[in-house]
């Protein structure tokens, strides 16, 4: 199923999106973490805590929302058949645990209903919050043509209560496919708040700010 207005369809720009989601997934199975290589922010004191009891985590209020575990579920994937399944299982955790979610780069949604069934969990995951995403190289292109609507569509149709923008040069300068930014993520961000009002996070993609 397409949105009403064929005439606004998206080009093909990127045939290998499809075929790229599951790539990402299969490697990302493949991947083992070695030691010297974890996140050094996660400190591990075995000593100084007992488990925590059910329901004894302080509520954090976020965005409007409450979380009943301050843990955030961020921008995984979405597109092919897999990622319906993994967003799906993500989607009843968080519920059950009343944890944030973010999905993976929701720009297949923009011009197509096609791989909707892939990102929409609002009915699994319930009134826990759960962001959209896109790239900012998206983002900018959209607004250049003054279709922020677009974003706004998005937010709906997936019932969403905000929008995640993915800042990642690094990743698309090293992809043959990738988005070239025309200008400074930040002052994409900037026009991008005076265009739409939702609540939005902005994340680094790889490396980190």
């Amino acid at each position: 199923m397409t949105n009403e207005h064929p005439a606004l369809q998206a080009p093909t720009d990127d045939p290998t999106a499809v075929s790229r989601k599951k790539d990402h997934i299969e490697l990302a199975f493949r991947s083992r973490v070695a030691a010297g290589e974890l996140d050094g922010r996660f400190w591990y004191e075995p000593m100084l805590a007992a488990h925590p009891k059910p329901g004894s985590l302080p509520p954090t209020p976020f965005a409007g929302k409450t979380l009943r575990t301050p843990v955030w579920v961020s921008s995984m994937t979405g597109g092919t058949g897999l990622a319906r399944v993994i967003n799906r299982n993500l989607a009843r955790a968080c519920a059950e645990f009343g944890m944030g979610m973010g999905l993976g780069s929701c720009r297949q949604l923009l011009f197509s209903d096609e791989h909707l069934a892939d990102f929409d969990v609002r009915d699994l995951i319930g009134p826990e919050p759960l962001f959209a995403n896109l790239g900012v190289a998206q983002v900018e292109r959209l607004l250049e043509k003054n279709e922020a609507w677009r974003i706004a569509a998005l937010i709906e149709k997936l019932r969403a209560d905000g929008l995640i923008v993915h800042v990642n040069p690094l990743q698309e300068a090293m992809q043959p496919e990738g988005d070239e930014f025309q200008d400074p993520p930040l002052d994409t961000v900037r026009r991008l708040l005076d265009a739409v009002d939702i609540p939005l996070i902005v994340k680094e993609v790889g490396q980190g700010f």
